[in-house]
């Protein structure tokens, strides 16, 4: 999946695959405030995915939920 914006945040969706074979999801999440730039790694409860696809999906929805999180 591409990089996606949400509430002014980018989501760069980064699954990986585990040691048993299957994918786990991970995102990067860019915030920008006031010049400053941070990236802030994601990561969901341990939960494995049998598809990039799937694990990259569940990334971004993580991530959604920590930036609506924050506020």
């Amino acid at each position: 999946m591409r990089d996606i914006e949400h509430r002014g945040c980018r989501i760069e969706p980064q699954p990986y695959l585990s040691v048993g074979g299957r994918w786990m999801a991970k995102a990067i999440v860019v915030v920008s405030d006031r010049g400053l730039v941070r990236t802030i790694p994601v990561f969901g409860p341990l939960r494995t995915f049998a598809t990039e696809e799937e694990a990259d999906a569940w990334a971004v929805e993580i991530a959604k939920t920590w930036i609506n999180k924050r506020g």
